[in-house]
């Protein structure tokens, strides 16, 4: 069971974000984050669907010359 929660260094290990994204991304609304004194946790679930809905990446094969 994985936890509903994540802290900061959790959640950029978990998404492979750097954690001025996840926080850019938590101050534009995109991923949910609650206070515990000092500590934010972000909601993993918000966090999947942050990921989720980012573009297909589009990889191309360099022809030969």
């Amino acid at each position: 069971m994985q936890p509903r929660f994540l802290k900061i260094a959790d959640a950029v290990a978990y998404s492979g974000k750097s954690r001025t994204a996840l926080y850019l991304a938590m101050a534009r609304g995109e991923i949910t984050a609650r206070k515990s004194g000092k500590i934010t946790l972000i909601d993993r679930e918000s966090l999947d669907r942050h990921l989720d809905a980012l573009p297909r990446a589009e990889i191309r094969i360099p022809s030969a010359a």
